[in-house]
């Protein structure tokens, strides 16, 4: 099952890419899919791309995945008190 709730992506490139992809975060199967499909994104438009997306893991909790350039925008705190994990993409 896809528990996927919320997707974010960002970089200095028309917004379009960014709705585009993140409208199709939703629709992977899984994160390796997700990934996948962010990086041929990245090499076929050559773009540095800022994401990540929330998976509810159970009752309003989750586990948030963002990637490096994602993780350094946000501030520790700033994190929901329903995200009981966050991971770090590589």
């Amino acid at each position: 099952e896809n528990n996927i709730k919320a997707a974010t992506v960002q970089g200095s490139h028309n917004a379009m890419v960014s709705d585009a992809l993140t409208t199709a975060l939703f629709n992977c199967k899984d994160d390796t899919e997700r990934i996948s499909l962010i990086q041929k994104i990245e090499k076929e438009y050559q773009l540095d791309l800022a994401y990540s997306w929330f998976i509810q893991t159970g009752n309003e909790k989750g586990k948030l995945m963002v990637s490096e350039d994602f993780h350094k925008q946000i501030i520790e705190e700033s994190i929901s008190d329903h995200v009981e994990k966050v991971e770090v993409i590589k």
